[in-house]
């Protein structure tokens, strides 16, 4: 038997491996499971509405630094996309950062083709 987070709990009628588990359960609602926290960092933030403007569910209200985790499908999007980087978002235990973060971090240079670049066609 597993307990999960709002006390109910599930019966297996055999083995499951983790592999079982997030091939079966809805993304969402998996990836929902293992997000930790989901929150604006208050100081960090420029209060410029991108992350609220961004979200497809309207879940981010920078004002009062809160996501709605109810309404919020983890799409990224606020992380990817805040100049301030002042998105927490901590899944699995680990925290996130956004995809330009992540570039910049590991090293890696995207090579833009050369038309975007230069605005050539």
């Amino acid at each position: 038997m597993v307990q999960v987070s709002s006390g109910n709990a599930f019966e297996f009628s055999r083995e499951v491996s983790f592999g079982d588990v997030k091939k079966n359960l809805a993304p969402i609602w998996f990836s929902k499971m293992i997000t930790d926290e989901h929150s604006i960092d208050r100081e960090r933030c420029q209060h410029c509405g991108t992350c609220a403007e961004l979200c497809p569910t309207g879940a981010i209200d920078p004002e009062k630094g809160a996501v709605n985790k109810e309404v919020c499908v983890d799409c990224m999007g606020c992380i990817n996309n805040c100049p301030a980087q002042a998105v927490r978002m901590v899944y699995w235990g680990k925290p996130l950062v956004g995809y330009h973060d992540f570039l910049r971090q590991q090293g890696i240079a995207v090579k833009e083709p050369k038309e975007i670049v230069h605005g050539e066609s």
